[in-house]
Order: structure tokens, then C-alpha cells, then sequence
């Protein structure tokens, strides 16, 4: 198919025709799946509305495809694989990783204007922490 034309394109039952200039196909299938691309699971506490905040998603774009993150002392919330990858990239941009939190608990964002620490529940009492950014990598869903 040449760039800039439209294809002729038919649905029929158990698949789809299609065609252009030069070509014509079928394509069959019994289930189609489309992939729509996933969001961030973003959990709400106090102050995640803050600047500063962002899903593990968002924090990659920002860092890797427009190069644009401004902050230098991240906290990453979430275990597993979409943390780890978290971690790594900040650390390769040289970024300073200053917690890492995968337990549930009480957690609050610290900052009226942007995010200027975190603070969680540890038994009895909250510990504290300076940082800039707090990246929630828990999960991704399915964009439906």
C-alpha cells in the first residue's frame, strides 16, 4: 500500500477483506484482540495530586522520550519488574534514588505547591524523606 491511500476495506463474518491499488487481501480470524496501549495505576492518597507525581508510564516518557524531568531526588513506590526498570533508568540518568517503598502502608506526599518529600508509616510513628519526585510504579491496565 502506497503512503497517503486509503484502503478499500470490507468486515465479513470471521474476518475482513481489504484492498488497495495494487493488492487485495483476506484476513481471517476466529477472536480479535486490539491493543490499545496501558495507563499508569495511580493510587490516591494525600498530596498525589501534587506536581511531582507521576506513574511509572509518565516518569519514562518524561526522562527517556522527551528528556524533559527536571527532578534529581526520586522516591519509587511498587515492587516487581515496572519498579525495577523505575530504578534503573533513574539511576542511569544519574539520578539519586532515595527510597523505594514495596509494603503496603499509610503513605503522604509532603509539599503544598510541588512534592517536597514523602512520608510513611512505619509501626507506630511516620518516617520522612526529602525528595522531588515520587513515582508510583505499581501497575499498568489495559487502555479500554
Amino acid at each position: 500500500m502506497r503512503s497517503g491511500e486509503e484502503p478499500l476495506q470490507t468486515p465479513y463474518q470471521g474476518g475482513s477483506a481489504s484492498a488497495d491499488r495494487d493488492a487485495a487481501w483476506l484476513v481471517g480470524f476466529d477472536r480479535l484482540t486490539i491493543a490499545t496501549g496501558a495507563r499508569d495505576v495511580v493510587l490516591p492518597f494525600p498530596g498525589w495530586t501534587l506536581p511531582g507525581v507521576m506513574g511509572a508510564r509518565g516518569f519514562d516518557a518524561v526522562l527517556r522520550l522527551y528528556g524533559a524531568f527536571t527532578g534529581r531526588r526520586i522516591a519509587v513506590l511498587g515492587g516487581g519488574a515496572l519498579a525495577d526498570g523505575v530504578v534503573a533508568a533513574a539511576r542511569e540518568a544519574g539520578l539519586d534514588v532515595v527510597a523505594r517503598l514495596t509494603a503496603p502502608t499509610p503513605l503522604r506526599i509532603e509539599g503544598r505547591e510541588e512534592v517536597t518529600g514523602l512520608a510513611w508509616q512505619d509501626g507506630a510513628q511516620w518516617r520522612t524523606i526529602a525528595c522531588d519526585t515520587v513515582v508510583m510504579a505499581v501497575d499498568t491496565v489495559p487502555m479500554v
